[in-house]
Formats: C-alpha cells, sequence, structure tokens
C-alpha cells in the first residue's frame, strides 16, 4: 500500500486521502472535496480526527477515569469496554460513550483512533458493561467523519460530522 497523502489541517482535524485500494483500504469523499482514507486497523492514527487535544486524553486517562470507572454502571450513557491488549494480551477497561439501537452498538471516537480502538479492532471482540448487563462486542467497524449514516442513533450522528465512530455488533 502507498503511504497516505496528507491534506492541509482543518481545525482540529487531520484527513488523509489514499492512493490505492488494496488491503481493504476505503476512500470516502467528502463535503469539502477532501477524501479520508478509513481502514480497520491498517491505516494510521492520524487519519481519524481528534477533537480533543493530547493534554485532555492524559487528564482524562490519569484521573477522570479511575473516578468514573467505578460509577459508570449508575451514569447514563458511560459504560466500561473491556479489552485485551494486542501485543501484550494484558486485560484492560476503558470508560467510553456509548449509544445502542437495536443489536447495535457505536461509540464516538473523539479522541480519534487510541489504543483501545486499535485493540478492539485487531481482537474483532471485546465486552462492555452497559448499565448492569454486560455485552459482546462482534464485528467492529470504524464509519468515518462526516459519512452521515442514518443507521446510527441521532445524537450520534450530530457527533458523527465531526468526528470517526466505533460501531459493534451485540454478540
Amino acid at each position: 500500500m502507498t503511504p497516505a497523502t496528507r491534506a492541509p489541517r482543518l481545525g482540529w482535524c487531520a484527513v488523509a486521502a489514499s492512493a490505492s485500494t488494496d488491503r481493504g483500504v476505503v476512500v470516502v469523499p467528502r463535503e469539502n472535496g477532501v477524501a479520508m482514507a478509513v481502514d480497520k486497523g491498517a491505516v494510521g492514527p492520524s487519519t481519524l480526527p481528534a477533537v480533543f487535544p493530547a493534554w485532555l486524553d492524559r487528564l482524562q486517562i490519569k484521573y477522570v477515569n479511575p473516578v468514573v470507572k467505578p460509577l459508570a454502571k449508575f451514569i447514563p450513557g458511560t459504560s466500561v469496554i473491556t479489552h485485551r491488549g494486542r501485543k501484550s494480551g494484558k486485560v484492560y477497561q476503558t470508560v467510553v460513550t456509548t449509544y445502542r439501537k437495536g443489536d447495535t452498538l457505536a461509540i464516538a471516537l473523539g479522541h480519534g483512533k487510541t489504543d483501545w480502538v486499535k485493540n478492539v479492532l485487531a481482537a474483532g471482540e471485546a465486552d462492555v458493561q452497559l448499565f448492569r448487563h454486560q455485552l459482546h462486542l462482534v464485528n467492529p467497524r470504524i464509519v468515518p467523519a462526516g459519512s452521515g449514516d442514518t443507521a446510527l442513533p441521532p445524537l450520534l450522528r450530530l457527533q458523527n460530522r465531526k468526528v470517526a465512530v466505533l460501531v459493534t455488533d451485540i454478540g
């Protein structure tokens, strides 16, 4: 696969266009005429827009997540996703905001393609604690930012204008 060429930064997000469609790379046209390459793990993290700065990621991981994790089953929309590391095999838990519609669970990727997203895509499965229910997630895939997928819940469709969405089936 040829390396992706970078487009100029637009606000907080950078978009990329790929010259190749091998290995499952999908080139999605955007409203502004720039294309975005999306793949289930082969494309680097810079291809997914991140609306939050890196310092906020570190703050959330160190201080916010340890407080929210035990309370997640009581806070509406907040869930804990359990996934296995790609290289270490270690089990990790990450606090996420989930949206359920039928047998589909979606998570907005406001922080871009983080390690937990890469882990879930590589494993092809994860578990999530939604309120007091434990759900097994299969078939993870990324819906690119700006796609306007009508299958997404309405609130998440608004977020999808700026950020990509991880969509999974509940198995």
